[in-house]
């Protein structure tokens, strides 16, 4: 029962996707190419529960519309593995331990304020995500300042690399939801009438 619990939470958390959890390490890679061993651990930390946090806020958001596709029957809250209300307490408690880690360990008001915005531009993403055409620029955004939230854990100033890293998140993000997620999800979005660019122009 137990290791069916962890691999159902590895599911649910998107655990295959943890490369997604180093952004934040790599906006402050790139502005301290001597980050602390204690930085790095605890930016990838914060990077990870951001990450799930959107995760399974998009599983619980979209679980009717997912359980009328057959390519997400196996996801843990489509068949009933976990509960709503178990997730809804987990995302609950990574909040508070991401904005608890960022807040104690680096005690930076201007990061924390990015982290912030970029988490608000994520959860409205997750929630109006296929209800607003273009909505997936909430998401582009959301990471470009996840990597930003790094580099000003590190500095205040930013030179012209870091504004084009932050542009290469920015459209890597977009480039990955638009295109590869998009393609992926435009059967069951079409099905359930879901305002995505796909929808729009017919794939």
């Amino acid at each position: 029962m137990i290791n069916n619990f962890g691999v159902e939470f590895a599911k649910l958390i998107r655990l295959k996707s943890l490369g997604m959890s180093m952004v934040p390490v790599i906006g402050a890679i790139s502005v301290n190419v001597d980050l602390s061993f204690h930085d790095f651990i605890v930016l990838f930390f914060i990077g990870i529960l951001i990450n799930a946090v959107g995760f399974m806020l998009n599983d619980l958001i979209d679980i009717k519309r997912d359980k009328e596709s057959p390519d997400f029957l196996e996801r843990s809250l489509v068949k009933g593995f976990l509960t709503n209300r178990f997730v809804t307490r987990v995302i609950v408690f990574f909040i508070f331990l991401t904005l608890f880690s960022a807040i104690l360990y680096f005690q930076n008001f201007i990061a924390l304020l990015v982290l912030l915005i970029g988490s608000g531009l994520g959860i409205i993403y997750d929630i109006y995500g296929k209800k607003i055409y273009g909505s997936d620029i909430f998401l582009a955004m959301a990471f470009a300042l996840f990597c930003l939230f790094g580099m000003l854990t590190q500095s205040l100033k930013l030179s012209n690399l870091s504004i084009i890293l932050i542009l290469l998140v920015f459209f890597q993000v977009l480039y990955f939801n638009v295109i590869e997620g998009g393609l992926k999800d435009a059967y069951i979005d079409r099905n359930t009438k879901s305002k995505t660019i796909e929808v729009k122009f017919g794939v």
